[in-house]
């Protein structure tokens, strides 16, 4: 597969020449897994997932919710580094934006983040990276506390935002 862009709604605008990108809006890091279960490697994998593995998601009609489960997400980020480790030669990982923590309403689902949580995800992520040998880039810094400049909403980065990923993920890409 060459050099590939695997993550969520927060890598999709990522395109740098003979990428291909295959992020999906709301991929999870389990859904990360079994995408690269059915490929067969390459040269470069950048892996932009895991914030949304951070929401709380509450079912608006039964007012049931879901939260974060730092375990489970340590188990599935650490498998998302294992077979990417068996199937490419070098491995980028971008670390996670935060939020400015207003709840979202998407169909019958309200969600909601926290950047206490993210923190923690994001520390988890760096940890295992540090402990792969996994080059590893904190994004955290350049959104905690400053939502309103790089983010478009309440989890996306705006073109500020993309431009700050963009600018850490070319250092590391044409080093």
């Amino acid at each position: 597969m060459g050099r590939l862009i695997i993550g969520d709604s927060n890598s999709l605008f990522i395109n740098f020449n003979r990428f291909k990108n295959i992020s999906q809006p709301g991929h999870r890091v389990n859904d990360s897994v079994e995408i690269i279960k059915k490929i067969e490697g390459g040269d470069t994998l950048v892996i932009g997932v895991g914030v949304n593995d951070s929401a709380t998601i509450k079912d608006l009609r039964s007012d049931s919710s879901i939260g974060p489960n730092i375990e489970y997400f340590r188990d599935d980020y650490s498998t998302l580094l294992d077979l990417a480790q068996n199937k490419f030669e070098e491995i980028i990982v971008l670390g996670l934006v935060s939020s400015d923590e207003q709840p979202t309403i998407l169909g019958d689902a309200e969600i909601t983040y926290s950047n206490k949580t993210i923190g923690k995800f994001n520390d988890c992520i760096k940890e295992l990276c540090k402990n792969a040998g996994i080059d590893f880039i904190n994004l955290l810094p350049h959104f905690l506390g400053k939502e309103d400049e790089p983010l478009d909403d309440h989890i996306h980065p705006n073109k500020v935002g993309q431009d700050i990923i963009l600018l850490e993920l070319s250092s590391r890409i044409y080093k």
